[in-house]
């Protein structure tokens, strides 16, 4: 069986090859477990002699060859390849059974997500995509012991409500089977077990929202600086600089974020945080030339930000070293202020 836990994503039935025999996968007439949604296929003829292969006892002597052959048949591997197109997928789940389960899995997504009850034991990432491997034989053992008693319910009382078979918002590795028994008299008993599973989730790496969401958390220290080197002027230049004036700055900061989302819906995120913000520099150099009353230190004013939103840029591009590049860019910036500062008669400005 082939658990999706929205069939809507299949768009057409999977095709699923059993030592090089093709076989349509079809959904189930009755289902063995309720609340389970999944696809299946019936094993051949020669898979199902093979998995039995085991339980034939040979005694005598003369049927040797009939052993020796049966445990050659057994212990051939048996390869099965699902094709199986989904749509609309966020995170595979997997519930390891069997007698001995590995999992391998390779992608081309960038961002994997782990969840589950398991970590992998070996892990991989690369330009190209990742590639992960689990195996744990203590979950394997639970999951069987707890899918027995759950196939064996009476009147096939069985549902599973597992995260790993059921569409949820949240990923949570919690999962259970609910077995409940039809007695006599008509009473229910229900027993919750956790079933184990784990597999990943596909994040966003850095998509349009989030590198909007990541901009506008630096707006606070964006606007602060910009006043706080309009202030510098002010003490260190001797420029009169209105409430007002500090004020249309501050507006002109902020119209850089109404523009950077509806641009970056429409073209590439960098050519919109570009345009965004070469338009909020270009106004607010042009307006501090008449503030600060002077080419050279409106230019100044000018490089200044203009340096910050490259900053910006720099540090919201980085996947990894975001949170450290940003404290250390606070870092710099307050050891400049404070070098700039160092000979400032504060009680004389006062």
């Amino acid at each position: 069986i082939i658990p999706v836990s929205d069939l809507r994503g299949v768009a057409t039935l999977p095709t699923v090859t059993i030592n090089k025999q093709v076989i349509k996968a079809t959904y189930p007439l009755t289902p063995l477990i309720h609340s389970l949604t999944y696809v299946e296929v019936a094993l051949p003829e020669i898979v199902i002699s093979q998995l039995s292969a085991s339980v034939s006892a040979q005694p005598s002597n003369a049927n040797a060859a009939i052993k020796q052959k049966n445990q050659a048949t057994l212990n051939d591997p048996i390869k099965v390849v699902i094709e199986l197109a989904l749509s609309g997928i966020s995170a595979i789940n997997t519930v390891p059974t069997g007698n001995n389960f590995e999992l391998i899995m390779q992608s081309n997504w960038r961002a994997p997500n782990f969840i589950g009850k398991a970590l992998p034991n070996a892990k991989d990432f690369s330009a190209d995509g990742f590639e992960a491997s689990w195996q744990n034989q203590y979950l394997t053992v639970a999951n069987n012991q707890y899918l027995t008693q759950c196939l064996s319910a009476a009147n096939n009382r069985c549902s599973i409500i597992s995260n790993a078979f059921l569409q949820a918002d949240s990923y949570a590795p919690e999962a259970a089977i609910a077995v409940a028994d039809a007695s006599i008299d008509n009473t229910t008993s229900v027993d919750n077990i956790s079933v184990n599973s784990f597999g990943v989730s596909f994040a966003e790496p850095n998509d349009v929202y989030l590198q909007t969401e990541r901009t506008m958390k630096y707006a606070l220290l964006l606007i602060l600086v910009s006043f706080g080197t309009f202030f510098l002027f002010e003490i260190i230049k001797s420029s009169r600089i209105h409430p007002i004036q500090y004020l249309l700055v501050g507006c002109a900061l902020l119209v850089f974020y109404v523009l950077l989302l509806p641009l970056a819906e429409q073209i590439a995120f960098w050519q919109a945080y570009a345009i965004a913000a070469s338009a909020c520099v270009g106004l607010i150099g042009w307006y501090t030339y008449y503030v600060l009353g002077g080419v050279k230190r409106a230019a100044l004013f000018t490089t200044i930000l203009a340096g910050l939103y490259a900053a910006f840029y720099g540090i919201l591009t980085t996947e990894d070293m975001n949170l450290l590049l940003g404290a250390v860019f606070c870092f710099i910036l307050l050891a400049c202020v404070m070098v700039m500062t160092r000979k400032i008669d504060w009680y004389k400005v006062a």
